[in-house]
């Protein structure tokens, strides 16, 4: 696991980031790949807004029935609801994260992510990654990040839907 960290902190180091943003953002993606221990081939482009606050927006903030929640799922649709400042959401026009990463091993699968949105105090992030492949088993995800000890770790699944 110390010489993947290791390969994709070089990756990084070779394409440059060009703005704090983005480097945030990659860092965000990053901690997420490696916890997941994603090993499929990675979409230097990134998915557009639109697609992200369709899943964001409305189908987890506006389509989800809070008395259809189970306890822990409420108390967390209330705190992603709280955190983040909805009115003000700052949607990047980043077009695309500064890596490309092909593992030795390779799936016939894709991971593309979106954009990252920041909680109005900077310590959790959300982004939606979906993952395509060939034969009707691609699935999109809504992913709570935190920061913590000033490393992105994965919260958890906010929403997520499967083909």
């Amino acid at each position: 696991m110390h010489i993947k960290n290791i390969f994709i902190s070089l990756v990084f180091v070779l394409f440059g980031i060009k703005t704090v943003i983005a480097q945030s953002s990659v860092e965000v993606v990053e901690s997420y790949i490696i916890d997941q221990n994603i090993t499929s081939k990675l979409i230097r482009k990134v998915i557009p807004n639109e697609r992200f606050k369709e899943v964001l927006l409305h189908e987890y903030l506006q389509s989800i029935d809070p008395s259809d929640l189970d306890p822990e799922e409420l108390t967390l649709y209330q705190f992603v609801q709280s955190e983040f400042n909805w009115d003000k959401i700052e949607w990047s026009n980043y077009k695309m994260y500064h890596y490309r990463l092909e593992q030795e091993v390779k799936k016939p699968t894709k991971f593309q992510f979106s954009t990252i949105i920041y909680s109005k105090h900077k310590n959790y992030a959300l982004f939606y990654v979906e993952e395509r492949c060939q034969h009707m088993c691609s699935n999109g995800h809504l992913i709570l990040m935190e920061l913590v000890d000033g490393e992105w770790r994965y919260r958890t699944t906010l929403y997520a839907w499967m083909e």
